[in-house]
């Protein structure tokens, strides 16, 4: 079984990936076959992580802030949360 602080630091590790990911593509001048084939590549990762999704009733398992203090960030409007992948 995983510890919360090892699944919390690979969290870590993926946001600090992602948001590498997202300066690198607003900042980027490839052509349109390099953005398909990344885009694709982002798509095949994606699948990975919302094989098995939380329903919004559940709460993050490794959220320390709202165990302690029973609070969450505000919702985004409701057709923002319907493109969610895991909805």
């Amino acid at each position: 079984m995983e510890k919360p602080n090892e699944r919390r630091t690979a969290i870590t590790a993926l946001g600090h990936k992602l948001r590498a990911l997202v300066d690198a593509a607003v900042r980027t001048t490839a052509g349109p076959s390099t953005l398909n084939r990344v885009a694709d590549d982002v798509h095949r990762l994606t699948t990975q992580l919302t094989e098995r999704c939380r329903t919004r009733a559940e709460g993050p398992e490794v959220d320390e802030f709202r165990a302690v203090y029973g609070c969450t960030a505000p919702s985004p409007e409701p057709a923002a949360r319907s493109r969610h992948p895991c909805t």
